[in-house]
């Protein structure tokens, strides 16, 4: 066994592991398998699983009005039925965005040129 005679400043002692085999002295570390096999599907995961949870909820729990909380196959249906609406609106939202994005770009650009000329930077 190991020799305990060194005693850090810390008052924590210190173990000579001269004697014991190069193999013994550090542990080997395995991979759990079950990360190993989800690996970078967690939220993946998380996300079935809560959707699975909603839809249980929903079947379980005996509500008058669906309205308050619909399950996610009443939300998907209504998606669906609703999605040349959101297309529309979606398109309509990015002809007002797209045209002031682009004017606040150019005014940053036109405001950063005539800074740097002031100071200087030029060359």
């Amino acid at each position: 066994m190991g020799d305990m005679s060194e005693v850090r400043a810390s008052g924590v002692a210190s173990m000579a592991f001269a004697d014991l085999p190069a193999s013994a002295a550090r542990p080997t570390l395995t991979p759990r398998r079950l990360t190993a096999r989800l690996s970078g599907k967690e939220g993946w995961c998380l996300l079935i699983g809560l959707v699975f949870l909603w839809q249980l909820v929903a079947w379980v729990v005996p509500a008058r009005n669906r309205f308050l909380f619909p399950s996610p196959l009443l939300t998907a249906q209504a998606l669906w039925a609703s999605l040349p609406e959101l297309g529309k609106g979606t398109f309509s939202s990015f002809i007002i965005l797209i045209p002031g994005y682009a004017a606040a770009v150019v005014a940053a650009w036109c405001w950063a040129f005539w800074r740097g000329q002031r100071a200087g930077w030029s060359g």
